[in-house]
């Protein structure tokens, strides 16, 4: 395979006889637009904490409800009664139920089972997340519940900041600074990913787990042999974690294994039998795990039984018409872009051709480049991997499940998925027009964010909120 991009695209200049100081401008510049670029994202965090209320993410409650038991030690009927009660009290302040255009109920439930149309009972055979959500909680102490969740609101804020770190290096590796730069330009303006951020949810961590992935992939194909076998073992450990964090996780470790595989496959036959060694330990870590939590949750068939019911037909071929599929399509592209409020609150029609409309472009565009480029280019090669194992799997699965996609799910490889959107994004404008490609694509993502905000956000939370509550 040939080697990885690296950073050869900004010392361009030391090669032709350009001044060094040419590249050490190009240097400066790239990490300053990287800086730029977390600080808006920073920013946008502080602003749409402000905007959205507490308990608007996919199942908040109930994930803050089984963290504060984990976090507690006692999973006693008397325990969950009470955490849930004042979850639900503290709901009713922040007019919980005015989201979903209801009125806040009188006498207020005690119990999440007493919502069965807006609440699920969760569970804690996939701990990873809870046992880190827990040991925020115990630092914060017996304080309010209020209090208690934006801690974990800037848990998941912090593990998202981890994960534009962990992406950016990996895209840097294996494409460049430039497109690592663009790449984190579309995720730090992502309006999706920014709710993603604000909430108190498993999909964090898993997101976090995924960019590292990426990450550690890219240092295993750049590596000396030394190195390899910790970054096979680092990543199929996070892939773990992800796996033991929540259902969507799963597919994690099917993309470590055929991304591994594929960087592996010229290597010589002493550091395969290291790669195998690896391997092993991992597996091993896998089997420790689940005994772990099998002994955690009382019964590891239990999580086999729950990992399983992800993977129920309830449709068959003959659903696979070209409309069905069409409109699955769509869902699952709209709702990676944007929509607030688990499905509630949409953005407008306009908006959603448009970002449906970036989505088809930069992905055919980078679908043709890998297409005219050798077919041993390991970085298109692997972030093509990363996203179609991803992302087909998934949404495969909630397909023949009849579910609704959930594009949120696929941040996990969020990064692979934003190289290829930049490159394919670049490759479709015109020779003539590309100095200005980098500043038109930020341009109009910046854009959509921004309507996000004003179309979407505001109209749900302020506007709607203030409305309602009089």
């Amino acid at each position: 395979m040939r080697p990885v991009a690296g950073d050869s695209s900004l010392y361009t200049g030391v090669l032709d006889g350009s001044p060094a100081r040419t590249v050490e401008a190009k240097v400066i510049a790239g990490y300053g637009a990287t800086t730029a670029a977390l600080v808006v994202f920073v920013c946008r965090v502080l602003i749409a904490s402000a905007v959205v209320p507490p308990w608007q993410g996919p199942d908040e409650p109930t994930h803050f409800a089984l963290a504060n038991l984990v976090a507690q030690g006692t999973f006693t009927q008397q325990a969950t009664a009470d955490i849930e009660r004042a979850t639900l009290q503290s709901m009713s302040r922040h007019g919980w139920w005015r989201f979903y255009q209801e009125p806040t109920p009188d006498p207020l439930p005690y119990a999440f089972s007493q919502v069965p149309e807006h609440l699920a009972s969760g569970t804690l055979d996939q701990p990873a997340y809870y046992i880190l959500a827990a040991a925020v909680l115990r630092t914060v102490g017996d304080s309010d519940i209020d209090r208690q969740y934006f801690a974990l609101r800037l848990l998941s804020i912090t593990l998202a900041l981890l994960t534009l770190l962990f992406g950016w290096l990996g895209t840097r590796a294996f494409f460049g600074s430039r497109t690592a730069t663009g790449a984190l330009a579309l995720v730090s303006l992502h309006p999706q990913f920014l709710l993603s951020a604000i909430s108190v949810n498993p999909d964090v961590l898993i997101d976090l787990c995924g960019a590292f992935v990426w990450w550690q992939t890219s240092r295993l194909a750049g590596l000396q042999p030394r190195g390899r076998v910790m970054a096979i073992v680092l990543a199929g450990s996070a892939s773990l974690v992800a796996a033991f964090s929540k259902r969507n996780g799963l597919p994690l470790a099917l993309v470590w294994l055929v991304a591994t595989t594929l960087v592996l496959r010229t290597t010589d036959r002493r550091l395969r039998l290291r790669i195998a060694v690896a391997a092993i330990v991992v597996a091993l870590g896998c089997v420790a795990a689940a005994y772990v939590i099998g002994g955690y949750s009382e019964s590891f068939g239990r999580l086999w039984t729950y990992w399983g019911s992800a993977v129920v037909a309830r449709r068959s071929l003959a659903d696979l018409t070209p409309s069905t599929l069409l409109f699955f399509v769509k869902a699952a592209i709209d709702t990676a872009w944007l929509y607030a409020g688990w499905l509630r609150f949409p953005p407008p029609a306009m908006w959603a051709w448009v970002a449906r409309t970036l989505t088809i472009v930069g992905l055919g565009g980078a679908a043709w480049l890998a297409l005219r480029r050798k077919s041993n280019d390991v970085a298109f090669l692997l972030a093509w991997t990363f996203v179609a194992v991803y992302a087909c799997t998934l949404l495969g699965i909630a397909f023949i499940s009849a579910a609704a996609p959930q594009g949120r799910y696929v941040f996990a490889v969020m990064f692979p998925f934003a190289a290829l959107l930049w490159r394919g994004l670049l490759y479709s404008f015109r020779p003539v027009l590309k100095a200005y490609a980098p500043v038109a694509i930020v341009g109009i993502v910046a854009a959509l964010d921004t309507c996000g905000f004003v179309f979407v956000l505001l109209p749900a939370y302020v506007y709607h909120g203030a409305a309602a509550a009089f």
